[in-house]
């Protein structure tokens, strides 16, 4: 540019950075045609706390990649959302349905992996319009799968740590997923102990769930795993049909069942939706080749819209050995 006599201008200037640094100084050098410097500008960086506007946690396996996709923000300028990431590692951008999306390398178990998302409505991303930083926590992964109805046991090892621990395991469903040992145990330096984990699906499809190991003194987590599991139907024997009723009072129904056995056996029964249905005796001992009525109690809801319920007749190892279906509607 031509700088006239006494002209006073003022030099727009761009700084983006994500560096850690609190303070630092960056000298801007102007020069004439003849490349001389004719003018030093020093710049004093302060860097500030971001103001956080949202926070996002995610468990995923280790060594994988964390993909997701985030509602952006409500804002009149959403066809100018540009999104700018703090780690050069994360790719993040806006897709072609205006979802906020990011791919992410996860590190090793027990490790933390943050970094922050930087949303822009202007072109020239002067300023963000919001902040959210991501929180990703890396689990161990552990893949089961089960029968709906039956219990899958699985074990897993647990090292021991540098220090004598009392620990204690955690599922985040224990309806649906059992620990044992499920009390506290000592965890010995450079030991290997086993845990059991034990499946029971009351429903199809595949899900997580975490278990957390923690030391009950400090409350420090010693390990965590990640168990991803696919659950599928058994093999229905035989399917009653129900119509639908208006009652106010439990309806009570007997389904006959056979011991195929050369030998007394003894069977539980279990159901996918308890809330709806009870069982007169939940453990049968039935003689050799013989039959016997399982009695049912349908709670009024049960037959007060269409449901499709399940009955397990499990060993005692709780493998389903049949399965009846009562279909109402």
């Amino acid at each position: 540019f031509v700088l006239r006599p006494k002209e006073d201008i003022y030099i727009p200037f761009l700084y983006s950075s994500n560096a850690t640094k609190e303070n630092f100084d960056h000298t801007m050098k102007i020069t004439n045609a003849v490349n001389s410097p004719v003018h030093l500008i020093k710049l004093h960086f302060k860097q500030q706390r971001q103001i956080i506007n949202e926070r996002f946690l995610f468990y995923e396996a280790e060594n994988s990649f964390a993909k997701h996709c985030l509602q952006p923000p409500s804002t009149p300028r959403l066809q100018d959302l540009r999104v700018r990431c703090s780690n050069e590692q994360v790719l993040a951008g806006v897709d072609e349905k205006g979802q906020i999306y990011f791919k992410a390398p996860v590190p090793k178990s027990t490790e933390t992996y943050s970094f922050l998302l930087l949303l822009y409505v202007d072109k020239h991303c002067y300023k963000p319009y919001q902040i959210w930083e991501v929180d990703l926590f890396s689990l161990k992964r552990v893949d089961m799968s089960a029968v709906v109805g039956s219990q899958t046991k699985f074990p897993v090892i647990l090292r021991g740590t540098d220090a004598v621990r009392c620990v204690t395991c955690y599922s985040s469903s224990p309806g649906v997923l059992k620990v044992e040992p499920d009390r506290e145990f000592m965890l010995l330096p450079s030991t290997i102990q086993e845990v059991k984990l034990l499946y029971e699906p009351r429903d199809t499809g595949v899900s997580n769930y975490m278990v957390h190991v923690v030391d009950t003194k400090n409350r420090l987590v010693v390990e965590r795993w990640m168990i991803r599991t696919s659950a599928s139907l058994p093999v229905v024997s035989k399917t009653y049909d129900i119509p639908i009723t208006t009652t106010v009072s439990p309806t009570h129904k007997n389904i006959s069942f056979s011991n195929p056995y050369s030998t007394d056996k003894t069977f539980r029964l279990k159901c996918n939706k308890p809330e709806l249905i009870k069982f007169r005796e939940e453990e049968l001992v039935v003689p050799s080749k013989e039959s016997v009525n399982i009695g049912l109690v349908l709670s009024p809801m049960a037959l007060s819209h269409p449901n499709y319920i399940l009955v397990f007749v499990n060993d005692v190892q709780e493998k389903c050995e049949e399965c009846f279906a009562l279909r109402v509607g």
